[in-house]
């Protein structure tokens, strides 16, 4: 296992918080923001995906993501992230990974189980809070003898700004 602080928490109205436990041990402190519509990394229809990413204190890069296939922003309640196929283009349901750069190797974790909990949620603003375990995968492959986490945290995530920066509500 390693050790890393990642991300003094930054300035603006919006936040992300995450404790990792397991194969890597690390805090994540930044902004966060939401978009309802298409996942553009993966070309999966998604509804709605919560983003919170910057560089640890050794200029390494690392994000968090909340994805949510088949459904559109979700309401308050309780959700269980369950592990699907990201390439079945009627994927339904919550997936949340983990990514972070590790000298010239990008290495990500996607969720098999947890609880995502939306404690509010309106077009203006989205918070809540997760516990789940992530295992070392990406969309389309595993790593050879993957490693395990667990990923705990909360967030207050405001609307995706188009023109980039912090973002505000309203938009």
């Amino acid at each position: 296992a390693c050790s890393e602080q990642l991300l003094e928490p930054q300035n603006g109205p919006s936040w992300f918080e995450a404790d990792l436990r397991g194969a890597v041990e690390a805090e994540h402190e930044a902004n966060a923001e939401f978009h309802e519509g298409p996942d553009f990394w993966n070309n999966i229809e998604m509804k709605f995906g919560l983003s919170s990413s910057g560089e640890d204190a050794l200029g390494r890069w690392a994000s968090f993501g909340v994805v949510r296939y088949g459904g559109g922003r979700p309401e308050p309640g309780t959700y269980l992230i369950t592990q699907f196929d990201l390439l079945d283009s009627n994927a339904v349901g919550i997936l949340m990974r983990y990514t972070r750069q590790d000298g010239n190797q990008m290495r990500q974790w996607t969720s098999t189980s947890g609880t995502l909990t939306i404690t509010a949620s309106s077009p203006d603003r989205v918070e809540g809070r997760f516990d789940y375990t992530a295992i070392e995968c990406g969309p389309r492959e595993c790593a050879p003898n993957p490693t395990t986490i667990r990923v705990t945290g909360s967030f207050s995530a405001l609307p995706h700004d188009p023109k980039g920066g912090v973002p505000v509500p309203g938009r």
